[in-house]
């Protein structure tokens, strides 16, 4: 026969609002008599509960007088260890790579593409840079596009990014945590046939180093080419704009520098 403590344990699972409160009595009783007459009370009482639902849950993740227990209830959610959770930010991080003249020319033509169209991509890769062209039209002539964008290095040769954007002072502006330099001037310094105009936006971005500079002129190409229009696509203010889009990065995914790889084949000089 169940001796009477046994009837008492089966007696706190009866429905009611307050069978949780019973139930965790029983068990803590259990505890306090460390039996095996206890014991077999115990498991008795825990073997029942698994059938009350919700009250199973209370009794198995509650604390009890010596501390909080360590096994959850089956199918029960658990928190990730917080190393673990370190160790996939970690991961994640591990996985950016440098990003590529193919990217950088793909994210100028997205900013471009509002005004006008895009052709003749390339670009290629020089130490701690990636650089790149386009030709742009926007239905008053071509006209080229430069993009280089430089981050910190570690090589002897490497570029210092942002060194002298706004040492002198002329033509200097801050906009949203960069600083932009911009020039207007044109391809010689001195009288030339088909001497076109060059306009330029350097800017630096202090939070993580990096320098974003386009360049744009007037003509199909800097050198060679006659002049097509008035004046190069994109006033200074607007030239500023596409300098500090904060779609600019030093470090990209790998899905992305596949997802731009067949743009073009970066140029090996």
């Amino acid at each position: 026969m169940i001796d009477e403590d046994l009837r008492s344990h089966y007696a706190a699972l009866r429905p009611g609002p307050d069978a949780e409160q019973r139930v965790l009595a029983a068990v803590a009783g259990a505890r306090q008599r460390p039996t095996s007459h206890s014991l077999r009370t115990g498991l008795a009482v825990a073997g029942s509960v698994a059938a009350v639902g919700a009250v199973s849950v209370a009794v198995t993740v509650l604390p009890g007088r010596d501390g909080p227990s360590h096994t959850p209830a089956a199918g029960s959610p658990t928190a990730a260890p917080t190393s673990a959770a370190s160790s996939s930010e970690a991961s994640s991080a591990d996985r950016f790579r440098p990003v590529t003249p193919q990217v950088v020319v793909q994210n100028l033509m997205r900013l471009v593409s509002a005004k006008g169209t895009a052709s003749r991509p390339t670009g290629r890769s020089v130490a701690n840079s990636a650089v790149g062209e386009i030709r742009f039209d926007d239905g008053h002539g071509a006209a080229q596009l430069d993009v280089a964008l430089t981050w910190s290095g570690t090589g002897p040769k490497d570029a210092v990014p942002g060194a002298d954007i706004c040492a002198t002072g002329t033509g200097c502006t801050h906009v949203a945590g960069w600083k932009v330099q911009t020039a207007q001037g044109n391809e010689y310094p001195r009288p030339h046939p088909d001497n076109s105009a060059e306009w330029s936006a350097r800017a630096f971005r202090s939070a993580d180093g990096l320098e974003v500079d386009i360049t744009e002129w007037n003509a199909p190409t800097p050198k060679g080419s006659p002049i097509s229009r008035a004046t190069p696509p994109f006033t200074l203010a607007e030239l500023i704009s596409l300098a500090t889009s904060p779609t600019w990065h030093a470090t990209v995914s790998p899905e992305t520098i596949t997802s731009a790889s067949n743009l073009f084949t970066p140029e090996s000089r």
